[in-house]
């Protein structure tokens, strides 16, 4: 189950701290002033959580992964304004790269099923993180 206490503190403490940079997603510190959270930033609390996780943990370690690469590729801001939803979309391509590699492995049904179903745990993970950066989730909250 996901714990989104841990996911609460997280982002508490960064916006505790304040940001330091030029782009990106605003946030309310202490004295209700707007900072900026960086590419950097956002990846520091993703990198936190999947830490926190362990590496036994693969589905948050493969969200966190995708996460970070789209935060990389896109820039926060803009991988923020994309609907989640587009996102999501390039776990379907996961699920089947997933799929070909363990049947060129030979690997039995039941290693098969458990490594689909990573999959779909994976994309809850990273709608967590994308909720986590999200402006309107974190401010409506408060």
């Amino acid at each position: 189950m996901l714990k989104t206490d841990s996911w609460k503190d997280s982002t508490k403490k960064c916006y505790e701290r304040g940001a330091v940079g030029s782009a990106s997603l605003l946030l309310p510190n202490k004295q209700n002033q707007i900072d900026y959270m960086t590419n950097e930033q956002a990846i520091k609390l993703i990198k936190a959580d999947a830490y926190r996780a362990g590496r036994e943990n693969r589905p948050r370690s493969l969200a966190a992964m995708y996460a970070m690469d789209d935060i990389i590729d896109q820039d926060i801001n803009e991988w923020l304004d994309k609907e989640l939803s587009e996102h999501l979309l390039q776990f379907i391509d996961v699920a089947s790269e997933v799929a070909s590699d363990y049947l060129e492995e030979g690997v039995t049904g039941e290693e098969l099923v458990k490594g689909l179903v990573s999959v779909p745990e994976s994309m809850i993970y990273y709608t967590r993180y994308y909720e986590l950066l999200s402006p309107s989730k974190n401010m409506s909250e408060r």
